[in-house]
């Protein structure tokens, strides 16, 4: 009988450090979506800074990893504008992030080339600080996840012996 409860209780351990790891993978998810979208955002800087390039045709030339990095599943080569491109992402950041990324795609195109090129900084800037911050929240919240984890294993434990 005392084999059954350590098994049970060892069982009820490692699902609790599974759900831990889940979470975390969760979070790694959503600063990774943030850091491929600041690179969408430099790789549209760059190709109207140096080769002109009208955003369907930047669209069409995007990597297809940086593309589905950033949470899009639709084909990227039928989208004519960023509007087109977001309607089918699916965003694992917080909203706040969300909307500067749908902010960036319904001002772009509206303007000269300088303009432009002033509004890829101000998003790539806006993106890097929503990233930096959920970084140090995720370090705060690290240790909190864990111990949520094992109390609840721990308590469940004492509760089932």
């Amino acid at each position: 009988m005392t084999v059954y409860k350590i098994v049970g209780s060892v069982s009820i351990i490692v699902a609790a450090l599974i759900m831990y790891l889940e979470m975390q993978k969760y979070e790694n998810l959503k600063i990774k979506q943030i850091n491929a979208f600041i690179l969408l955002v430099e790789y549209i800087k760059s190709q109207i800074e140096c080769f002109l390039l009208p955003i369907d045709t930047i669209i069409q030339s995007c990597n297809d990893d940086l593309i589905s990095a950033c949470g899009i599943n639709a084909d990227h080569r039928k989208a004519k504008t960023l509007d087109e491109l977001l309607a089918s992402a699916r965003f694992y950041c917080d909203n706040e992030c969300a909307d500067i990324i749908k902010q960036f795609s319904a001002d772009f195109g509206q303007g000269y080339i300088q303009e432009q090129l002033r509004s890829c900084d101000y998003y790539r800037s806006e993106l890097i600080k929503q990233r930096d911050k959920l970084k140090e929240k995720g370090k705060k919240e690290n240790k909190l996840r864990l111990a949520i984890c094992l109390s609840a294993s721990f308590s469940l434990i004492l509760l089932l012996i």
